[in-house]
């Protein structure tokens, strides 16, 4: 979890873009970048070890920039100059300390963002119309970015996201349809299928599991069977799980929903739930 720390962004009539900091009761103020008219539409975001990251416009040049503190000095650097961007600008950072950037085009009145992994990377998010103003952005548990933002073309407000980081909606079908806790069955199995427009060949069957609430179980094995995935997993493994389930007050069979989940070849989630009966021991 990202600390949070009393930190306010200054800009002067001289276009010096300084940084101000809290020490108890009074305040410290430095010089970041003063070249040129820079320091505007800024953002701060502070690392694990406390250090700060900034993003901001520099007005001179219409860029995006970066700016960062290691503990002893500061860094500056441009991230993105294709056009006018770099204004509105939002910053956070992920599990491992690398900044995202959300941000507005003001030559193309696009929604961009970019990310650093080892370079800068930049992309359009939006290129609606007079899109990708008043941006604010934030990661997930898996490091991936959404961003709000204002259409002013229609005086909405919108949310974007990367596609795979929300699952795809699989249909799973789960056998046996009743599941008898005295039973030595070797094998619950699984049939998944995928909407239009994917394929299960691009499964990955190492990453497919079987979870009953917080509980999970990782596939044995799986092969296709024409547009369908068929993948194994433990009986025996589900059958002692649900054996230590207090179910006093369920009557003698009982319904679960079992979710089948997984990534394809590209990163892409899916999941999918069924429901079965279990014949208590």
């Amino acid at each position: 979890m990202k600390k949070t720390v009393t930190a306010l962004i200054l800009v002067l009539l001289t276009c010096t873009f300084l940084v101000a900091r809290t020490h108890g009761i009074s305040w410290n103020t430095e010089t970041v970048d003063s070249a040129g008219d820079v320091g505007l539409e800024t953002s701060i975001a502070v690392d694990s070890g406390d250090n700060l990251h900034i993003s901001y416009y520099d007005q001179s040049n219409g860029d995006l920039k970066y700016a960062y503190y290691d503990g002893v000095s500061w860094f500056t650097e441009t991230v993105d100059n294709a056009g006018n961007v770099g204004l509105e600008t939002s910053i956070t950072l992920d599990s491992g300390d690398n900044p995202h950037i959300s941000y507005e085009s003001r030559s193309d009145a696009n929604l961009k963002y970019a990310y650093y992994d080892g370079g800068w990377n930049t992309e359009t998010v939006d290129n609606n119309v007079d899109v990708g103003g008043r941006t604010s952005i934030a990661v997930d548990s898996g490091d991936n970015p959404h961003i709000s933002y204002r259409d002013d073309t229609n005086d909405n407000l919108k949310y974007a996201y990367p596609h795979a980081c929300m699952p795809i909606q699989a249909t799973v079908d789960v056998d046996p349809d009743t599941l008898n806790l005295k039973s030595n069955g070797q094998w619950i199995t699984a049939y998944i299928t995928l909407p239009e427009g994917y394929l299960v060949e691009e499964i990955d069957i190492a990453t497919v599991e079987l979870k009953y609430n917080d509980w999970a179980l990782l596939a044995d094995w799986g092969e296709i069977q024409e547009n369908t995935l068929m993948v194994k997993f433990d009986r025996i493994a589900l059958r002692d799980h649900l054996g230590e389930i207090d179910v006093s007050e369920a009557s003698r069979f009982y319904d679960i929903s079992l979710t089948v989940s997984g990534k394809l070849l590209d990163g892409t989630s899916f999941e999918g739930s069924d429901t079965i009966a279990v014949l208590r021991k």
